[in-house]
């Protein structure tokens, strides 16, 4: 094999096993646990064991490598692992691109997996919210805001703004409701990516983007969905109307599939397989480069 993948949960066990309250607190208590040095070494004595650890290996982790360094906040995470992700022997399944353009060479970046989308979706259905925002505000402590874009979407016609607390998240009952909207605004939060976008085109709402949203290479997101703009003289969202509001419904809907994360999805079965080609490809002319120049010293 030319590449290796460890499928170890190191993102499900990061939002396990971090300290509680630690992004409202203080970013650096998010320091290694005793669970975090653990599972650390359980996966690294599991590549050691194999034979294979002079191979490039793929492990899971919550931000891709970026053409720029990380500060603050999304640098820290990288403390909670860092052999597996404070350093960059190792390449990565990554779900969060902060910091700026992705680093292709280093990193695929996946969708935040959405679960199966809501049954009975016809594309004739009856929307009548224009406009739905579904989620929290700024929050005490934290590092972003949404206001601009909140006050923008209240002077859009047809909007709805639904504001729950990050305490206690949003079930899927309440995502419902996206259903009902031709469009579903999803601007920045911690980190340009969210799970909101996702439930969105599950339920064939189209996803009103931010602009440091870094799409994954499944499809071509300008057919379903749009960026954030504000028209400078009213202060309201600028929104496609008429047939480019309906070629996008109908694409968002056609594409409620296409980002499940399940091996009977094509789409994601042909974007894994090139993006590992890619990597594979990448570390071995870095890897001859680096022969070569053993030889030629």
């Amino acid at each position: 094999a030319e590449i290796f993948y460890h499928p170890a949960c190191l993102v499900d066990a990061f939002f396990r096993f971090r300290p509680t309250g630690w992004w409202r607190n203080d970013i650096r208590q998010l320091t290694r646990t005793a669970e975090s040095k653990q599972i650390e070494r359980a996966v690294l004595s599991d590549i050691r064991m194999l034979g294979y650890g002079h191979k490039p290996h793929i492990v899971n982790a919550l931000r891709c490598f970026s053409e720029k360094p990380m500060a603050g906040e999304h640098a820290a995470t990288n403390a909670v692992f860092p052999v597996l992700w404070g350093s960059r022997r190792f390449l990565r399944f990554c779900s969060e691109a902060v910091g700026g353009a992705i680093n292709q060479d280093r990193s695929i970046h996946m969708p935040y997996c959405p679960a199966s989308p809501a049954p009975n979706l016809l594309t004739n259905q009856a929307r009548p919210i224009r406009i739905l925002f579904l989620g929290s505000n700024v929050t005490k402590g934290a590092a972003y805001s949404r206001r601009a874009v909140l006050d923008a979407l209240q002077r859009t016609n047809g909007s709805v703004l639904l504001l729950r607390s990050r305490a206690h998240g949003i079930n899927a009952s309440s995502l419902d409701v996206m259903r009902q909207a031709v469009y579903t605004l999803c601007p920045e939060g911690d980190t340009p990516d969210s799970e909101r976008i996702y439930h969105a085109l599950s339920r064939g709402s189209v996803p009103v983007l931010n602009s440091a949203f870094q799409p994954p290479g499944f499809a071509d997101w300008s057919k379903f969905s749009v960026r954030i703009r504000v028209d400078p003289g009213t202060g309201a969202l600028v929104l496609p109307t008429g047939v480019h509001q309906a070629a996008l419904q109908y694409n968002a809907q056609m594409n409620a599939r296409t980002f499940e994360c399940e091996l009977d999805n094509p789409y994601f079965r042909r974007y894994v397989a090139l993006s590992v080609m890619r990597l594979a490809t990448h570390a071995a002319v870095t890897t001859a480069r680096r022969e070569a120049r053993k030889h030629h010293n």
